[in-house]
């Protein structure tokens, strides 16, 4: 499963529930031709306008097993969920691991950077986050982000 911070451009809601008491959006399973390994994927994605969240699930299976996947999202009051570390071997002047901890501190998190030597890496690639992504937490919680060490 993929959260993001906003929808995805080809997202187009289908429908509109209820996600304990909060309005979501729902664009049911679709069945398309992945291009680069052509096989046949279901894909589905939920979106909450009010959090600026979606989370969208994507399979081999039958539509029904993707919609089944996406049931179980709740909304946790007083609880932040860490982030998905994003990694970029493109740019290495970007520091992703240093925006990844700018990203958890906007969440209301503390980062807590560490570095260390991981030879195959670019320095400033994050390497570890502890606890790992999708753990809820309660806001101010301290979050590990291991990031390779400049040379």
């Amino acid at each position: 499963m993929h959260l993001a911070s906003r929808t995805r451009i080809d997202f187009q809601a289908d429908e509109t529930f209820q996600i304990d008491g909060v309005r979501a959006e729902r664009q049911r399973a679709r069945r398309t031709v992945d291009s680069l390994d052509r096989v046949t994927v279901c894909s589905g994605t939920v979106f909450i306008p009010s959090l600026n969240v979606s989370f969208r699930a994507k399979s081999t299976t039958p539509s029904g097993e993707v919609k089944r996947i996406l049931e179980p999202i709740t909304i946790v009051p007083d609880k932040v969920g860490v982030r998905r570390a994003l990694y970029s071997e493109s740019n290495p002047a970007s520091r992703p691991g240093v925006q990844y901890a700018g990203r958890l501190a906007a969440l209301d998190l503390k980062p807590n950077i560490q570095t260390r030597n991981s030879p195959g890496h670019l320095p400033g690639d994050t390497l570890v986050v502890s606890p790992s992504a999708g753990t809820l937490l309660t806001p101010g919680a301290t979050v590990t982000v291991t990031v390779v060490a400049q040379p």
